[in-house]
């Protein structure tokens, strides 16, 4: 079940590498990704401070997502189970909620 879709991706990996090598083969071949190939080399040459901010620049919104699901993580985490005195007010008290109001009640 799980290596018939493991099988199509890895195939289409293997596609997509082929198709790229015949077209670095062909003549007046321009690389598509030079761009970011200079980008690769000039963060080599940072300090691994920099290196650091510059990779949390690039992934701001993964930082984010990430750190709100270690909140929620360790929120759950950290929580008590509940005894059953106070499951059994709770349900007591959503009871009363839940409720439809009488006629009599109403006039009071």
């Amino acid at each position: 079940m799980i290596t018939a879709p493991w099988c199509v991706i890895e195939a289409e990996r293997q596609g997509m590498a082929f198709e790229e090598e015949q077209r670095k083969q062909r003549q007046g071949y321009i690389d598509p990704n030079i761009n970011e190939e200079m980008a690769e080399a000039r963060r080599r040459l940072l300090s691994p401070k920099e290196r650091a901010l510059d990779w949390a620049d690039r992934h701001r919104y993964s930082i984010v997502g990430g750190s709100w699901a270690a909140s929620m993580a360790s929120e759950h985490l950290s929580r008590t189970p509940c005894s059953y005195q106070t499951l059994y007010l709770y349900s007591c008290i959503w009871g009363n909620y839940a409720r439809p109001v009488s006629k009599a009640s109403e006039t009071l």
